[in-house]
Formats: structure tokens, C-alpha cells, sequence
């Protein structure tokens, strides 16, 4: 009798060592199956980031300068300090353009008055956001005043 129910005993807890093992790979396979749905339509890539097309640059005194090149991720910044000598003129003019190569387009030009001082310095901002659009932003540090254009399309 002793035997018997040692026997019995032993088959169960080989029968429930079984079913928890064949329980435990049902239970992977379906996780694996519902993980990996080729039925569900996949996640759309990440939109690319824009860049870019043409090089941003500006007419300074000493020559030009670029100031985003070609190919940058946007929202780009940039700055440049620009010196102005005492000169007769009352204003400074500003231009951006957009080059490719040997081509060169006129983005903006605009008058920013100076002040009749010995030395004038200008900070000249431009900014362009993700949908292609350049703010131009001029600060005369001497007197404080701040001037904002645009915004003007760029490639």
C-alpha cells in the first residue's frame, strides 16, 4: 500500500512539473506571437529633419561671411557682431543671401540706424525655423535698439 501511494505521489508531481512546463511555453508563444504581430500596420519612421539647401551668408564690411552652411539641420541660429566706424551715413544696411555654388540670392536688405557714435557695434541674428522661414533680428548695443524682419523663405 506504502508503494502504491509512493507511486502516485511520484506521477503527480511528474504530471505537474509537465503541465507547468508545457504551460510556461504556451504562455512564451503566445507573448512572442502578440509581441511580433505581423498583422499590425508598423510604426510610422520618425519624420526626417529638415536641412538646409543653399548656405545663409551676410555682407559684412570686411567681406562675407557665412553664417549657416548648407546642409544644417533646422532650427538653426546664428550670430555675427559687426563694428561700425564713425561714418557720415546714419544707417547701416543689412543683406542676407542664400548661395549655391557660384549663384547668389538676395534674401533681405534693410537700413538699420546707427548712432552717430565713434564705434557702433551690430549684432545681426538670423534664425530659421523647421518650415524654412529666415527672421532676421538687428541689435545696435549702444542704444538698445532691437529691429525684427521677416520672416523670409529660404531653400
Amino acid at each position: 500500500m506504502r508503494s502504491v501511494l509512493k507511486n502516485r505521489i511520484r506521477y503527480s508531481l511528474r504530471f505537474a512539473i509537465a503541465l507547468l512546463f508545457f504551460l510556461g511555453i504556451t504562455i512564451g508563444l503566445v507573448s512572442c506571437s502578440l509581441r511580433n504581430n505581423p498583422l499590425e500596420p508598423a510604426s510610422p519612421p520618425p519624420p526626417a529633419q529638415p536641412k538646409l539647401t543653399r548656405s545663409v551668408s551676410l555682407v559684412a564690411e570686411d567681406g562675407d561671411v557665412e553664417l549657416l552652411p548648407a546642409g544644417k539641420d533646422l532650427p538653426a541660429i546664428a550670430s555675427y557682431r559687426l563694428l561700425y566706424e564713425k561714418s557720415v551715413e546714419d544707417a547701416g544696411t543689412v543683406t542676407v543671401y542664400q548661395s549655391e555654388g557660384t549663384m547668389h540670392e538676395t534674401i533681405a536688405q534693410v537700413d538699420v540706424p546707427v548712432p552717430p557714435m565713434k564705434d557702433s557695434t551690430m549684432v545681426i541674428t538670423v534664425n530659421v525655423d523647421s518650415e524654412k522661414r529666415l527672421r532676421l533680428k538687428t541689435s545696435v548695443m549702444e542704444t538698445a535698439v532691437v529691429k525684427e524682419f521677416g520672416p523670409f523663405p529660404v531653400e
